[in-house]
């Protein structure tokens, strides 16, 4: 006798997704690496504070970094990263990431602030960026949307935690914070996702129904 195919509904597969993380500022795509037994001892769960972590298992992912290549020419680099996910005691489980990714994004954080400042401070076309950088415009338009939607966030961040800016929302003003988040990549991410409790340039997945999410901070 043949056995029965059961079919799920598409809102049953999609509860399964994890959407719980671990920023590690101190790492990079490009020097991402296996955390040792030390380094866990020292994380905290982001849903019950505990700490010491162990090793659950690992998976892969794409980033598409911004880079120079012998002869100082920028260009797209695709970076394959190896993304430990550990456990908890209270059975949560978490993806460590590098600092400079972005959730459910392929470009990295510091390519996206790049391609924002060469199209709003830097005076050149869509088309030019696009061109040179070898993406799609739309992509580069999606960016820059995805940025005027959190352009108030950043703003009220600027100001409440680094007491910079009344904004008003001139064109200057978008200028110097643009500016500000681009020189400041060392802490204003960081300081972005202990604020907001949400990493900067994040959105949902589109496959994911929103839910409850942890997402913790390691320097």
């Amino acid at each position: 006798m043949a056995r029965p195919i059961l079919f799920f509904s598409r809102r049953k597969r999609q509860k399964a997704i994890n959407n719980n993380m671990i920023m590690l500022f101190s790492r990079r795509c490009n020097s991402n690496r296996e955390s040792t037994e030390e380094e866990l001892k020292k994380l905290e769960c982001p849903k019950c504070h505990a700490k010491g972590l162990e090793h659950y298992s690992s998976y892969e992912r794409w980033a598409l970094t911004l880079e120079t290549d012998g002869i100082g020419r920028l260009t797209l680099k695709t970076r394959r990263i190896e993304v430990e996910r550990v456990k908890c005691g209270c059975k949560k489980t978490h993806a460590l990431l590098p600092g400079d990714i972005i959730p459910y994004k392929q470009y990295s954080l510091d390519t996206v602030v790049a391609i924002l400042t060469f199209v709003l401070s830097g005076n050149l076309t869509v088309e030019c960026v696009a061109k040179l950088l070898k993406i799609p415009p739309q992509v580069i338009y999606g960016i820059i949307k995805h940025w005027e939607a959190m352009l108030l966030r950043v703003a009220l961040l600027l100001r409440v935690i680094f007491h910079l800016f009344t904004f008003t929302g001139s064109y200057c003003e978008k200028a110097a914070i643009l500016q500000f988040i681009a020189e400041n990549m060392d802490k204003a991410p960081q300081a972005y996702l202990r604020y907001f409790k949400w990493p900067m340039f994040m959105t949902w997945s589109q496959n994911a129904i929103p839910q409850k999410s942890y997402i913790g901070i390691s320097e």
